[in-house]
C-alpha cells in the first residue's frame, strides 16, 4: 500500500522523498566586500530556492588562490563557473529551477 511522502505506513514513518536539489560553491576571502555581496544574494535566494551552500575561502590555500584569487568571489552552480565579482540575482533564478 502506497503513502504520500512523509506519512505513516503501517505503524512506521516513511522518510519523505529527496528532493533533488542544485550545488552551489562560492569561492571568497574573509575580507571581501564583494563577496559579502554575492553571500547575501546566495543566502536570500536560498531562502526561496533550496539549494545547498557551501563556501570555500581562498585566503591562505596556494591552490585556490591560484585559481580564484583576483577573481573572487566566484560561484559554481553544480560544478559550472557562473558567476564572477557578482551574483545576478535573475540568471541565479534561471540556474536553479
Amino acid at each position: 500500500m502506497a503513502s504520500s511522502a512523509g506519512q505513516p505506513l503501517g505503524g512506521r514513518r516513511v522518510p519523505s522523498e529527496p528532493v533533488a536539489g542544485h550545488r552551489v560553491v562560492l569561492y571568497s576571502r574573509r575580507a571581501c566586500h564583494l563577496c559579502d555581496e554575492a553571500r547575501a544574494v546566495l543566502l536570500a535566494e536560498q531562502g526561496r530556492i533550496p539549494f545547498e551552500l557551501e563556501e570555500r575561502f581562498v585566503d591562505g590555500d596556494g591552490r585556490l588562490e591560484r585559481d580564484y584569487g583576483l577573481r573572487v568571489p566566484v560561484v559554481l552552480v553544480d560544478g559550472e563557473e557562473e558567476f564572477e565579482l557578482r551574483v545576478d540575482r535573475g540568471r541565479l533564478r534561471l540556474l536553479l529551477r
